[in-house]
């Protein structure tokens, strides 16, 4: 995940810096780095870790932490479920889009 990636999932949440890290488990100055790509102080380069973007990716599809409620979520016939949403998701998208064409189209 780049910084730009976890910066536009952060705003698609509609979080501020300070409740992704709270969602994250980090803090305000640890989404700072991650969205600058580097380290305050000392400038160094920072890379989003692979948990932290799986993470995003849970907090995404409506996924908390492991759970009763998140094994009811996956459990036989969830993932059907869940691609039904994902499709209704870009449908929308899809057609969100077109709406933008027409509009700007004289």
């Amino acid at each position: 995940m780049t910084r730009e990636q976890f910066k536009d999932w952060r705003k698609s949440m509609g979080w501020s810096q300070d409740e992704a890290g709270e969602q994250l488990g980090v803090g305000a100055t640890t989404i700072q780095n991650y969205e600058a790509g580097r380290r305050r102080g000392d400038n160094q380069p920072v890379e989003i870790p692979k948990a932290v973007a799986l993470a995003c990716s849970a907090l995404s599809h409506g996924l908390g932490e492991w759970g009763p409620e998140t094994q009811k979520i996956l459990s036989p016939g969830a993932e059907a479920a869940m691609s039904r949403r994902a499709l209704r998701e870009a449908r929308r998208l899809v057609t969100e889009a077109l709406a933008r064409l027409d509009e700007a189209t004289p």
